[in-house]
């Protein structure tokens, strides 16, 4: 996706950033994390509630 955005006609140098992903898979050797930092483009990691959590647990959760 990066390389798609980079190869459109007209794109300026500027940060690219995928915001709020909750793709986690950081057990594997490939995931949306490893491929963002070798990409070298910033990602934001959403983490809403797990399942069976509380309403004011997880990062993003409202109070």
């Amino acid at each position: 996706m990066v390389q798609q955005t980079r190869a459109v006609p007209g794109y300026k140098t500027m940060p690219i950033l995928f915001y709020e992903d909750d793709h986690e898979n950081f057990d594997r050797t490939q995931n949306n994390f490893a491929s963002a930092v070798a990409e070298h483009v910033s990602r934001g990691w959403f983490d809403s509630r797990r399942k069976g959590e509380a309403l004011g647990e997880g990062y993003q959760s409202r109070l």
